[in-house]
């Protein structure tokens, strides 16, 4: 048990270490002759490693959010979406989750295949649950940029309003992240209510999602074909 902890906190270290590491490097590349062009080589490298680790825990800046390129802006998107380790204050769908849906996509599975990583055996319920939870987290992001692209760009449009910002808002209350291209004070209040929903979806609903609801099993169990569905 206790070496299966290890292994576990193991995983968890290096799954953080490469989104900090990698996210301080993408930040530095696209950043370094932009929004810290004014910086010593020193402070480049830290304000590089302070951006690659706020958008998944504090929520704190030391550079304008809207200061930052495009790229870097969608980079800060995916950290947030991807958020804290579980058992933590942090919001997102967690590094755990984000390594099985990432372990998915560049390995992939069959039905008769187990995915291994650090030596243990992935269970089947755990890639179901993770890919669930990473879906209906994703489902929750897309609705309501949906409702605010409807509510602030076609209802209420602005020059001050487009469509990375709205989204950048949503992905940061999601995650109750605290980061903001300086949009939210200008919502309606339509807008500024999907925020806090979505606020309230990211920290308290998707407790609730992670956890499937219960079936009760038919008193017969009656067999049906099996189908293969094309997929791609």
């Amino acid at each position: 048990m206790q070496l299966a902890k290890a292994i576990a906190l193991l995983g968890l270290l290096a799954m953080t270490g490469v989104l900090i590491a990698g996210g301080a490097a993408f930040y530095l590349a696209f950043e370094a002759g932009k929004a810290y062009r004014s910086m010593d080589p020193l402070q480049k490298l830290m304000a590089a490693l302070f951006q690659s680790i706020t958008p998944r825990t504090a929520g704190f800046d030391t550079v304008n959010q809207a200061t930052l390129t495009e790229p870097s802006k969608f980079f800060t998107m995916f950290l947030m979406y991807v958020g804290a380790s579980p058992a933590s204050t942090g919001g997102g769908i967690k590094t755990t989750t984000f390594f099985i849906v990432l372990t998915m996509i560049l390995r992939g599975t069959s039905a008769h295949e187990d995915v291994h990583a650090f030596g243990r055996r992935v269970s089947s319920d755990s890639i179901a649950r993770g890919m669930t939870y990473a879906l209906r987290a994703f489902a929750v992001l897309a609705l309501a940029i949906f409702v605010l692209t409807v509510s602030e760009l076609l209802v209420r449009p602005s020059t001050d309003k487009q469509f990375l910002p709205v989204a950048f808002e949503v992905f940061s209350a999601f995650g109750t992240v605290g980061l903001s291209l300086g949009l939210t004070p200008s919502l309606t209040g339509v807008g500024k209510l999907i925020i806090i929903l979505t606020m309230f979806a990211g920290r308290v609903g998707m407790a609730a999602l992670a956890v499937s609801l219960p079936r009760r099993l038919p008193e017969r169990v009656v067999g049906v074909p099996e189908a293969e569905v094309l997929v791609g």
